[in-house]
């Protein structure tokens, strides 16, 4: 079998979206905006907040992508490893650090779930553009370093974006079910 590769990462990203635009059409726009707690999101604040932590990475990227690449290709001969653990199930990982994206709407300040899905599919676009147009090999050798995660490279960089969806979706699909078995008659 082939290791990952950035394409295959993003197609794994656009179907772990649809499943969830899938899950939230059936929701009201009151349950969209939700929250089950005073600290917890609503399912559209964790749908923004994923479109947010798209826009700034793939920004931080792009800009740093020159001077990745040049250090990718002095690289090339050497294996690079297009996997990563999940590093939202590391111990001690600072989950918190999401509030520093926060979500562009919230239950104070809602839209409809037609344009958070049409923002995040541009971002989507917008990494498939970006990632779709590179040499896997100079993907897998141009380094990164993220606070929260240490030193990566940007195939790594993808799948940690596919790790914090869907961290984000399963809250989403917590949320709803649990929307749903509050509305059940005897529950």
């Amino acid at each position: 079998m082939d290791p990952p590769s950035a394409r295959s990462y993003l197609q794994l990203m656009d179907r772990q979206l649809e499943a969830a635009l899938t899950l939230l059409s059936a929701v009201d726009t009151v349950s969209l905006w939700a929250r089950p707690s005073i600290e917890e999101w609503s399912p559209g604040e964790h749908l923004s907040h994923a479109t947010a932590v798209h826009r700034f990475f793939r920004r931080l990227n792009q800009v740093l992508w020159p001077i990745s690449s040049l250090i990718a290709r002095q690289r090339l001969h050497s294996p690079f490893r297009p996997t990563i653990d999940d590093i939202y199930a590391r111990p001690g990982f600072p989950h918190a650090i999401g509030r520093i994206w926060p979500p562009s709407y919230s239950y104070r300040r809602p839209t409809s779930l037609q344009q958070l899905s049409e923002e995040i599919r541009k971002e989507h676009g917008l990494l498939h553009n970006f990632y779709g147009t590179k040499d896997e090999e100079v993907l897998g050798h141009a380094p990164l370093y993220y606070p929260s995660t240490g030193r990566v490279n940007y195939t790594q960089s993808l799948r940690i974006a596919i790790f914090h969806d869907a961290h984000h979706f399963a809250e989403i699909k917590n949320a709803v079910s649990s929307a749903r078995d509050k509305r059940r008659p005897g529950a």
